[in-house]
This record gives structure tokens, C-alpha cells and sequence, in this order.
């Protein structure tokens, strides 16, 4: 499985394109691309997805979608 970050965000496995969702979950798996080998917090996360923006029901959310 390939991840392609740079331009458009794209899953490629054997060649062919992956759906991957929207645009909130086209950042996470470019975040998460971007921190291979690395742990994140779901805090983490929810900062750097959201930033100020980020409320409770965000961190919810990710927390019930991500586990």
C-alpha cells in the first residue's frame, strides 16, 4: 500500500486508488503518513486537524471513529 501525501492525499494498493473518505479523513491519514513510526495522541491529533476549532465533540468523535 502506497499513501501519497504530496498533492492530492490518494491510496494506492497494487496500482489502483483506495477510497479514503473525506476531507477530515484525508487529513488524519496525511498526519499520521507524515508521523510513520511515531505515536500521536488523540490530542495531538485533534490539534493539529482542528486547531482552534477543536471542541469536545471533535475529540468525541475522532476518539470513537480512531480506537
Amino acid at each position: 500500500m502506497d499513501v501519497l501525501v504530496l498533492g492530492p492525499v490518494e491510496v494506492l494498493r497494487e496500482g489502483a486508488s483506495v477510497p479514503i473518505g473525506g476531507p477530515k479523513q484525508r487529513s488524519i491519514l496525511a498526519l499520521l503518513a507524515a508521523h510513520v513510526g511515531s505515536s500521536l495522541s488523540l490530542d495531538q491529533i485533534v490539534e493539529s486537524i482542528y486547531g482552534d476549532e477543536a471542541t469536545d465533540g471533535a475529540r468525541r468523535r475522532l476518539g470513537r471513529s480512531y480506537r
